[in-house]
Formats: structure tokens, sequence, C-alpha cells
């Protein structure tokens, strides 16, 4: 029973701490929660730092330790797939697949779209040229 009370507990905070992100977000019209002196910092070494050999091996790196979280559940999800029909087997692969890559497609948009409108430069451009 305390266990369960932690569980939700947590799972309340974590929800907080989203929609508090996604409010101050909007109402700032600010794509980033850091803090502005994280994220000059992290402006300038990313300028200094970053190369598209860099960029590939980090994706690399990056999918070699992912796969085992990713590859597991997939796995044991086939295993218990196996005996099923045709139409089952299909429908929840569908549904796994849809889980795991929609949010990532999601992703992936919102980033193309913030790089095309080039919102977080602007952002940081017109605050930088208010300052001076």
């Amino acid at each position: 029973m305390f266990s369960l009370s932690i569980k939700y507990i947590i799972a309340s905070l974590t929800l907080f701490m989203g929609i508090y992100s996604l409010i101050k977000g909007i109402k700032e019209n600010n794509v980033s929660i850091l803090p502005k002196f994280i994220k000059k910092r992290l402006r300038e070494d990313i300028k200094h730092t970053v190369s598209v050999s860099l960029a590939f091996m980090f994706g690399v790196i990056v999918s070699l330790l992912l796969l085992p979280c990713s590859a597991g559940p997939y796995l044991v999800a086939l295993y218990y797939m196996r005996k099923g029909s045709f139409t089952v087997v299909l429908s929840l692969l569908l549904l796994y697949n849809l889980i795991f890559v929609l949010p990532l497609i999601f992703y992936i948009a919102c980033v193309l779209y913030f790089i095309k409108e080039n919102i977080y430069t602007k952002d940081e451009t017109s605050k930088n040229s208010q300052n001076s």
C-alpha cells in the first residue's frame, strides 16, 4: 500500500512538472526551460565543437546504447505474439510501433519546425540586441 501511494505521488509530481514547464514555455514564448546562462554556455560550446563527423559518431553511440532498451521489449512482445493469428499479430505490431515511433516523429517534426522558423535563435538574437 505504501509503495502504491509513492507511485501516485511521483506520477502526480511528474505530471505537474510537465504541465508547469509547458505553461511556462507558452507564457514566456520560450521553447527551452534551461536558464539563460546555461543556454549561452551551451551555444558557445556547440559552436566550437560540433561537426558532421562528431554528430554521426554521437548518433552511432547513442543508438548502440539504446538498442538493448528498445529491442528488449520488442523481443518480449514478439515472444508473446508468436502463437497469435496473423491479423492479431500484425495489429499488435502496428500498435507497438506507433507507440514507439509516433513520439519520435513528433519530436523530429517539432525540431524541424523550430529550425525552419528559427524560433530559438530569433528569441535569443532579439534579446541580445535589446540588451546592447
